[in-house]
């Protein structure tokens, strides 16, 4: 069994469609309902017809209710709060990284060609005798 999270943005209301489906191959689809009885608050799986059409969503929240609930999720299950200072970690460490394959290119290049021979030393010359 696996459950599955599906969204649609309604763009006129500004709100996202949220829709929890639980997928099974020996059951049929079912999709998630919360259930408001005053301060209990209850949940239920409702079967889905083999072709649904118009089912309402799970639930819906406004823009920045989802994006505050996309933050929190993150930070409950990566540890992570901003997703946007761990890119710019990503881009500075991409750069060096590059910055570095460029270098070792460079010196194995120079590697390759060999420099001139230079004269032996005068010094060097005449502590091997000649």
């Amino acid at each position: 069994m696996m459950i599955r999270a599906f969204i649609r943005e309604d763009l006129p209301g500004m709100f996202l469609e949220i829709a929890l489906i639980q997928v099974s191959d020996d059951m049929p689809r079912r999709i998630l309902r919360i259930d408001e009885a005053g301060a209990n608050t209850t949940y239920r799986w409702e079967d889905l017809p083999d072709r649904p059409t118009n089912v309402a969503p799970t639930l819906q929240l406004g823009d920045s209710e989802a994006r505050a609930l996309l933050e929190a999720l993150g930070r409950h299950y990566s540890g992570g709060s901003d997703v946007r200072a761990l890119r710019a970690d990503l881009d500075y460490e991409r750069k060096r990284v590059d910055e570095l394959i460029a270098l070792m290119g460079a010196v194995i290049a120079n590697g390759i060609q060999r420099p001139p021979r230079r004269p032996p030393d005068p010094l060097i010359r005449k502590l091997a005798g000649e």
